[in-house]
């Protein structure tokens, strides 16, 4: 299954509604979630994310500017991104 119909059953599973532009101009930053969800599920690491209804949105959209957070606060924001973290041993 490729990333475009995955955004697609991702926005059915979430209930969000886009259309064909806001699709499009999402898509990078949801194949950018996609990706570190994959990459630390797959680490071996005793944590698992998940993506949740933010993964296609940037992090400047969903927090607004950068100056408006301090500079610990944006790292932590930046580290979470559009996924939710479950902690404990991965599910076999």
């Amino acid at each position: 299954m490729g990333l475009v119909s995955s955004i697609h059953r991702w926005c059915k599973h979430h209930k969000v509604q886009r259309d064909h532009d806001d699709m499009v101009r999402r898509f990078d930053e949801f194949k950018c979630c996609v990706h570190r969800v994959h990459q630390v599920n797959n680490s071996g690491q005793d944590l698992r994310l998940s993506l949740n209804k933010h993964s296609d949105i940037p992090l400047s959209e969903l927090f607004g500017s950068r100056h408006m957070i301090s500079d610990e606060d944006h790292e932590r924001i930046n580290a979470l991104g559009g996924f939710t973290i479950e902690f404990g041993p991965p599910d076999d």
